[in-house]
């Protein structure tokens, strides 16, 4: 294998992992959503602040993950290509 080849085959694997942190990161602000502060509890002004700094939250983690799943597809796309070039 060359050095290109382990660098690609590291990238992804460093993608992966990337991608299965920002999974666990949006279970945890889905949880949070199901099951609120004490502080969001109903009526509280709190309560619509709380929901919109979750319901950000999760629209950025959703956005890095397309990001992180187009750079994984690059990525294998690039070690395809270097496996098919390489003796």
């Amino acid at each position: 294998m060359s050095q290109t080849h382990l660098e690609i085959l590291q990238e992804i694997q460093n993608t992966q992992e990337q991608l299965q942190q920002l999974t666990e990161q949006k279970r945890q602000i889905l949880a949070c959503r199901s099951h609120p502060s004490p502080l969001a509890y109903y009526g509280s002004p709190y309560r619509a602040v709380y929901h919109q700094r979750l319901i950000k939250l999760e629209t950025q983690l959703s956005e890095h993950k397309h990001i992180l799943q187009q750079q994984l597809c690059q990525l294998e796309q690039e070690l395809a290509r270097v496996k098919s070039s390489s003796p």
